[in-house]
């Protein structure tokens, strides 16, 4: 996640009911710029003071340990999706044009907001989602029954729902299946730098994966030499187009993406 040096490091986030799921990874992260997501219904209402606590307390705690860090405040509906989309895609967008390194904390903030940055953050290339898992809560099981339960049998912290709200969508391709199980294959005989071509070739048609066929009609050239320019041409190319695989000198490297996207589609 390090950015690359002379470029500015900026965090999104979105508050609302935490304070450590945010300032924990900014001070492990130590961004130039926080964008900060919030919204008070309406600030006149002692009722609704307690939204603007948790703002305020995330930027006291920010500023305490890295004064020079720029907070860029955002005031919108955190639990409109549509606004949500709007406003973290504009912040990425703009970020973006200005040749920052972008990380967003895509677990802080409503289901609206995950929603929204998740899909945000894949329509801006360069931008680096990242979640926040909790390792110790401030709730003991004593309170949650307390808070959660109603006359002994569970509820959670909803009481009453809304009318459904559909969400827009927006397509997103899926990775091509041939490309994602060739490289799966290739992770099984090498995790780190992609084996000589014809031993790949070899291990693919192990598999029952490769189906290029040669034609020994056409053109001088011999067959494995044939299928280890298609090898290039179809496997190595696109997998270094989609950042999957990454060329050093004359080594082929399998990137921390390219292993996530074969690890997660077509298992079955």
């Amino acid at each position: 996640m390090m950015p690359v040096r002379g470029r500015a490091k900026v965090m999104v986030a979105c508050v609302t009911f935490e304070t450590v799921m945010i300032v924990d990874p900014f001070l492990k992260e130590r961004p130039d710029r926080v964008h900060l997501i919030h919204y008070v219904k309406d600030p006149n209402d002692p009722s609704l003071k307690v939204y603007q606590e948790f703002y305020d307390e995330v930027c006291r705690l920010m500023i305490s340990s890295a004064p020079d860090t720029e907070i860029v405040e955002h005031k919108a509906k955190v639990y409109d999706y549509q606004e949500m989309l709007r406003t973290v895609f504009n912040i990425l967008l703009s970020e973006s044009r200005a040749g920052s390194d972008i990380l967003i904390n895509v677990s802080s903030g409503t289901p609206e907001y995950s929603a929204a940055s998740t899909v945000a953050a894949m329509m801006v290339p360069g931008t680096v989602p990242f979640t926040v898992g909790t390792k110790a809560y401030t709730t003991s099981e004593k309170d949650i029954r307390k808070l959660y339960y109603r006359e002994g049998r569970p509820l959670g912290l909803t009481a009453e729902t809304y009318d459904l709200k559909p969400m827009s969508t927006y397509k997103i391709d899926i990775p091509d299946e041939d490309l994602v199980r060739c490289l799966r294959g290739i992770l099984m005989i090498s995790k780190k730098s992609i084996p000589p071509r014809l031993l790949c070739i070899n291990h693919l048609k192990d598999l029952g994966l490769w189906s290029f066929a040669p034609d020994d009609r056409k053109g001088k050239t011999d067959e494995k030499q044939k299928e280890k320019m298609y090898f290039g041409r179809h496997y190595l190319t696109p997998w270094m187009d989609r950042g999957w695989v990454e060329k050093n000198g004359k080594t082929y490297r399998i990137t921390q993406l390219g292993e996530k996207v074969a690890n997660t589609f077509y298992t079955q």
